[in-house]
């Protein structure tokens, strides 16, 4: 048997289930006598002991549990429960994270993308060391931009704080049009952050053309 473990991602993200969803997820995993699941970090399904084409056709007969937009460019979104599922949330990450993955974005991304949403200080989605982290406070969203935590980690900058939802959404999509029209090919965010300038990227933000390639 084929032990390659696949990444199934069927425009999939792991939120809360309905029991249905539960029972649908258990047959079409059974069907195909799966060896073993997890549910990652990121939110994703991994499937393991399958080959390409058993992973297509489950994929397709996921797709009724597929829960967010389309997009290809985030890499991996993490967003916590918020008020709705924890006694420190203050407020919904994960109703912010589907409105974030339906930004549609001028030009493809040069590097990868990953996001952060934390409902609360406690940072379990680790905002701050995030290509962009979302942090709630009690008076609104903090917008952090730049983090990495990889082998040069960084901690992110602060853009703003106190934001409504709305603001969030087209705060982070001008941080991503400033990124997208101006970092090097596969510069990740952080890198981006030092090679820019935090100030210059503060100016080109409200810039009426924010993607003119003169900071």
């Amino acid at each position: 048997m084929n032990h390659t473990t696949f990444l199934l991602v069927p425009n999939f993200r792991v939120e809360t289930f309905t029991i249905e969803q539960l029972e649908l997820l258990t047959h079409v995993l059974q069907d195909h006598h799966v060896n073993g699941v997890k549910f990652t970090a990121a939110g994703r399904l991994r499937v393991a002991g399958i080959d390409r084409q058993q992973l297509d056709v489950i994929a397709e007969a996921l797709q009724p549990l597929a829960n967010g937009p389309v997009t290809d460019w985030i890499t991996t979104i993490q967003s916590c429960p918020g008020k709705e599922g924890c006694r420190y949330g203050t407020r919904n990450g994960e109703e912010l994270a589907a409105r974030i993955e339906a930004i549609i974005l001028p030009v493809p991304p040069p590097a990868k993308i990953k996001i952060g949403i934390a409902g609360c200080s406690m940072c379990c989605t680790e905002p701050y060391v995030r290509d962009i982290g979302l942090l709630a406070e009690q008076k609104g969203w903090k917008l952090i931009f730049g983090g990495n935590a990889a082998g040069r980690p960084r901690i992110g900058d602060t853009i703003a704080e106190g934001l409504r939802d709305d603001e969030v959404i087209e705060l982070v999509q001008r941080c991503l049009t400033v990124y997208v029209h101006h970092a090097k090919p596969k510069m990740r965010t952080a890198r981006f952050m030092e090679y820019f300038g935090v100030e210059a990227f503060h100016r080109k933000l409200f810039d009426e053309d924010i993607g003119d390639t003169n900071a």
